[in-house]
């Protein structure tokens, strides 16, 4: 089973080539709201996770 998962995840890591080559247009042209919500969510639950444990 070991072999088995390695060999899957060797081939699914990493983007597409598909999405390689649109990652640059999708960057530019996210709103800059999407990416301050991301980073307000992530430390919300950051200190969230902090303080239960």
């Amino acid at each position: 089973i070991r072999g088995a998962l390695q060999s899957l995840s060797q081939r699914i890591i990493g983007s597409n080539t598909l999405v390689q080559g649109a990652l640059a247009d999708i960057l530019q042209n996210t709103p800059k709201s999407f990416f301050d919500d991301t980073i307000n969510q992530v430390q919300t639950n950051s200190e969230l996770a902090y303080e239960k444990l």
